[in-house]
């Protein structure tokens, strides 16, 4: 069962290999808006019962117990090779003009399949 989510910080990691949306000041927009939206569209209920942080990426450890969502973004992952142990079982992956042009609910609805 999954008890933490821990979204992977894109400001400052990979910029120069970054599309249209490669500043910080994007990127950290972006990540404070997902992390907003996450804990809205999850619900109280979730929310309460699990930890929902957003980590560097040399803050991942691995997780022996798999009770961890890591969610990351393609170009972090394409730019820091995060050793897929650090990843576990459990990760999404997501695109920063993904998320610009369909918002934040199908993003949403993957996280709540992959605590199903």
């Amino acid at each position: 069962m999954i008890r933490n989510i821990e979204m992977v910080n894109t400001t400052m990691v990979g910029i120069m290999q970054s599309s249209n949306a490669g500043s910080p000041v994007v990127d950290g927009a972006l990540n404070a808006m997902l992390l907003k939206q996450l804990k809205d569209g999850l619900g109280q209920a979730i929310v309460k019962t699990m930890t929902i942080k957003m980590v560097d990426v040399d803050e991942l450890k691995v997780d022996s117990n798999n009770e961890t969502l890591v969610l990351i973004n393609n170009r972090v992952l394409k730019s820091t090779s995060v050793p897929a142990e650090l990843l576990g079982n459990h990760y999404l992956t997501y695109d920063n003009e993904d998320l610009e042009k369909n918002s934040f609910e199908s993003f949403i609805e993957n996280v709540k399949k992959m605590l199903s």
